[in-house]
């Protein structure tokens, strides 16, 4: 029987893999003394590295693209256009630059709206996941 492990799926160089492994967990923020957030990852755009026109890392391995280019599983927030802060995760074995935005969460329970998520989160496993319908669509833009 295959490994269908997120730890596999993170590390297999089509980071389309990763992205679908990814959708429907839980994303956790625990801060001290704060309440915990949970939010159920709803929306996801795989990126593909270097040789993807839409990567950050389509330039190579910079100061700024770094990070894109460590372990399978790094997650790691950046910021777009000087404004928008986005969370992607690592998702292909060292050095090959993949990685998957996480671009919407679905609040799950009771959390606060408007505070950010900046902090460490990560990926918790959850039986509902499994229930989940996944759509595939092309790239915009």
């Amino acid at each position: 029987m295959p490994d269908r492990s997120l730890r596999s799926a993170l590390a297999d160089p089509d980071a389309r893999v990763a992205a679908l492994a990814l959708m429907g967990s839980l994303l956790v923020r625990e801060q001290e003394g704060s309440a915990t957030r949970v939010g159920r990852i709803v929306e996801v755009e795989a990126y593909g590295g270097p040789e993807d026109r839409a990567s950050h890392a389509r330039a190579g391995r910079t100061s700024r693209t770094g990070t894109m280019f460590g372990s399978p599983g790094h997650a790691y927030v950046y910021l777009v256009y000087g404004m928008h802060h986005c969370l992607n995760v690592v998702s292909a074995p060292e050095g090959s630059a993949a990685a998957v935005l996480i671009r919407a969460t679905a609040r799950v329970g009771v959390g606060y709206a408007g505070e950010p998520w900046a902090s460490m989160a990560w990926r918790a496993d959850d039986p509902a996941s499994a229930s989940l319908s996944v759509r595939s669509t092309a790239r915009i833009g």
